[in-house]
């Protein structure tokens, strides 16, 4: 998965087997780039992050008739989490989600499949794998039956609405101005108070 900078994984949940199984995942694997939790999306590198999860199967079975991979049905979940955004006039902002890429990795022995000198290697998310590994993408849906489609999914995030926070500002104004007259009378109010009882004292 390459994910942009306003979303985030956050690798402590991928340590829980019990949460993995629940999302049909083995393990992740790998995951570079931004990965602070607490950052918000203006101080995020343009690309995000990409990560590289293996997925639970349930038993593979090769097609004689068609060659191709087919597998049992399931469906795998990866919980992502959204990093704070710039406010805006507006309550929701419409943003992009590329889709992931979806392979079997398979081992080959040296020499079973011929290599084009001509062949660009190590590139991407092959160099975590061994030199000899085979990989057998799956046809995104975008592409299907050669009909062209975006291969993002588009998602209503929230954002500030800056239409509806200006009471905020006087809002934090006020309890500033509160709280500051709060702690004059705290400390000048109790200083004024020993003086009369120091007064009194020596009357006395």
């Amino acid at each position: 998965m390459t994910l942009p900078s306003f979303l985030f994984i956050d690798r402590y949940q991928f340590t829980d087997p019990l949460f993995l199984e629940s999302h049909n995942l083995v393990s992740l694997v790998n995951l570079t780039g931004a990965t602070d939790l607490e950052a918000p999306d203006w101080v995020v590198p343009e690309w995000g992050s990409t990560a590289l999860f293996e997925m639970k199967t349930h038993g593979e079975v090769w097609n004689a008739e068609t060659p191709i991979w087919t597998a049992a049905m399931y469906y795998v979940t990866i919980p992502l989490h959204l990093r704070y955004l710039p406010a805006a006039a507006q309550s929701h902002r419409k943003m992009p989600v590329p889709w992931p890429v979806v392979f079997w990795a398979c081992d080959a022995e040296e020499g079973n499949h011929a290599m084009s000198p001509f062949d660009r290697k190590h590139l991407g998310y092959e160099t975590l794998f061994k030199k000899n590994t085979r990989f057998m993408h799956v046809q995104p849906w975008g592409s299907h039956n050669g009909e062209k489609r975006e291969l993002v999914s588009w998602i209503d995030v929230p954002v500030l609405d800056l239409r509806k926070t200006a009471w905020v500002e006087t809002g934090t104004i006020g309890v500033v101005v509160v709280a500051f007259l709060g702690l004059c009378w705290v400390l000048f109010g109790n200083v004024g108070a020993k003086k009369e009882t120091k007064d009194v004292k020596k009357k006395q």
